[in-house]
């Protein structure tokens, strides 16, 4: 029942405790989500991920948390706010410590929201540089197709070309020009075939248009890094907060797991006394045969 990797493993690390002050408190915060269970209601919570890798990047400066480790980092904002909305209610009085230690930033999560599309890749939007960037871009590359477009027109109807079809070669488009015509278009030869009757040629004009390209994707670079660890920035200060958040996190998952496994096989909350030695055990049932499902005679003691 346990909806992170890291909650497995501490549920798989659990040891029995003698301490009934511990014990007390323990099922007592667990009995709260279960009676919330059976009463039909859902708890907010949903598969997270692991977050170590944004733990690490948060402690590095000038390092930007990267379009996964932001989306992991929403996922984990989302079902935090969730949860404490949740747990804010008078039932769970004895989880509010927990509710409270929860890491929410709602106004961290509408900037990523705002940075990022549906794909969680920067949005074009994401500044006015990168947007203009965006277009200038959008402009070289069309710029480029009709330049190659106006000179395969024309060197089609001179009889220059090799083919009907402009052709990529290492991401550039070339025209497949006869080989004792290649200079008939001035530009750069990025190879022939291997009988050496066609010549592959990158115009001089799309060359500079080309180069202008190439700055502009790395102009574009440049501010999607800026744009990201001005983000990151924003969580960097938060670094202990959103540790022990996701701390509590996983430990109120574990006792949401604890509640799910009592709801699913009818599970009572045990009463424990000190003032005597006694013992009551009614209608037992051992958990270990239960989960496989055996046959099982009630125990009574």
């Amino acid at each position: 029942f346990a909806h992170s990797k890291k909650s497995r493993e501490l549920v798989f690390a659990l040891i029995p405790s003698y301490n009934v002050n511990e014990i007390t408190l323990k099922q007592k915060k667990t009995d709260c989500l279960y009676s919330a269970l059976q009463k039909g209601e859902s708890i907010p919570i949903e598969i997270f991920p692991e977050i170590n890798e944004i733990f690490l990047a948060l402690q590095v400066e000038n390092s930007p948390l990267n379009e996964n480790m932001f989306r992991d980092l929403f996922l984990f904002l989302d079902i935090s706010l969730n949860l404490q909305s949740f747990l804010k209610k008078d039932q769970f009085l004895a989880l509010h410590q927990e509710s409270n230690l929860l890491y929410v930033n709602p106004s961290g999560q509408k900037r990523i929201k705002n940075i990022f599309d549906d794909s969680w890749q920067v949005s074009r939007n994401a500044s006015p540089e990168l947007n203009r960037i965006y277009k200038s871009i959008q402009h070289a590359e069309s710029s480029i197709d009709k330049k190659m477009n106006n000179l395969f027109i024309k060197a089609k109807k001179n009889d220059w070309l090799h083919g009907e079809n402009i052709q990529l070669m290492d991401e550039r488009k070339v025209l497949p020009m006869k080989a004792n015509h290649k200079r008939k278009i001035a530009g750069i030869t990025f190879g022939q075939s291997s009988t050496g009757q066609v010549a592959y040629i990158e115009p001089i004009e799309v060359v500079e248009l080309r180069n202008e390209l190439i700055e502009l994707e790395s102009a574009k670079t440049t501010e999607i890094f800026r744009i990201l660890l001005a983000l990151t920035d924003t969580f960097r200060a938060d670094l202990d907060s959103i540790l022990q958040g996701y701390e509590t996190l996983v430990n109120i998952d574990i006792l949401v797991s604890m509640a799910s496994f009592a709801n699913k096989f009818e599970c009572t909350l045990p009463t424990f006394c000190q003032k005597d030695d006694d013992l009551l055990i009614r209608d037992g049932m051992n958990p270990s045969l239960l989960i496989q499902k055996k046959d099982i005679v009630p125990l009574n003691i």
